[in-house]
């Protein structure tokens, strides 16, 4: 899995990510596989993350492991 920020943005990227992983794996990416996947720091995609989750765009169980969901 490998999405690129450039060019689409940081959102875009981890979004896309998170559409790719559950897609073909069924379950949600970690934040590191997301890091890895756009090339962002893992502390970046944790900041966006909280952000997407504030607008409304994704949810997550806090202290559980992926969990990382669309908002329907």
């Amino acid at each position: 899995m490998s999405v690129s920020v450039f060019g689409v943005g940081p959102r875009v990227a981890i979004l896309a990510c998170l559409s790719e992983s559950l897609a073909l794996r069924g379950y949600p990416p970690t934040v590191q596989e997301i890091a890895d996947a756009t090339g962002l720091w893992p502390s970046r995609v944790h900041s966006r993350l909280e952000r997407l989750r504030a607008e409304g765009y994704v949810t997550w169980t806090d202290g559980q492991q992926r969990t990382l969901r669309f908002n329907a």
